[in-house]
């Protein structure tokens, strides 16, 4: 007498199909609201700290007088500049010896 093994076979293939479409209607509706739906713009008042700050974007800087003004004459320069001794190194660093 011979044994047959045969696997069950699933009658569920509705369900599967709806829960296939639950999942897309879920990732389209996903991606509508990340990338497609309008945004809902938020009024935030100004700061009261931030509105001293219109004064002083108003100022006209003239950099063209700037270097001839007592001012910037009167500046000293702390900072020494670099000197680059022509004898450190080689002329050519790839150079084999």
């Amino acid at each position: 007498m011979a044994i047959i093994i045969e696997e069950e076979k699933k009658n569920s293939n509705i369900s599967s199909s709806a829960g296939w479409i639950v999942f897309l209607i879920v990732i389209a509706l996903a991606v509508y609201y990340i990338f497609f739906a309008p945004s809902q713009s938020v009024i935030v008042p100004t700061p009261a700290n931030l509105m001293s700050v219109s004064s002083v974007s108003q100022i006209n800087i003239d950099t063209q007088n700037m270097g001839s003004s007592t001012a910037m004459g009167s500046l000293k320069q702390y900072v020494q500049p670099l000197v680059v001794a022509s004898t450190s190194g080689r002329q050519n660093p790839f150079l084999v010896p």
